[in-house]
């Protein structure tokens, strides 16, 4: 039986959940939507993501951190979908739905 390392997706999610962490606006709650849904991506592959955010940045550092959050969960999702795995799948693709939801907000 073949065993499967979830490495690069884990890394993937916790580098956006980072980024969305960091990002300083709240984008009318779709920021912490998305990192919810982060976050429970993680959790369905045995893993947990944390870090909090500095605070005090401009708004296009703030966007630009959520756009660099948004390509990490793209390519998570990619990964997960070769791999069959559903659940992560949903979680990230809502997750990028929410920041695609906060980037709209201004």
């Amino acid at each position: 039986m073949a065993v499967t390392s979830y490495d690069d997706e884990i890394f993937l999610l916790r580098e956006a959940y980072t980024r969305l962490s960091h990002a300083d606006h709240d984008y009318d709650g779709r920021r912490g939507m998305a990192a919810k849904q982060t976050a429970l991506a993680a959790k369905i592959l045995g893993a947990t993501v944390g870090g909090g955010g500095e605070g005090g940045e401009a708004q296009a550092v703030s966007d630009e951190q959520l756009r660099l959050a948004q390509a990490s969960l793209e390519r998570a999702r990619d990964l997960a979908a070769g791999r069959h795995q559903l659940g992560v799948h949903d979680h990230v693709s809502a997750a990028i739905y929410e920041i695609s939801q906060a980037l709209a907000v201004k």
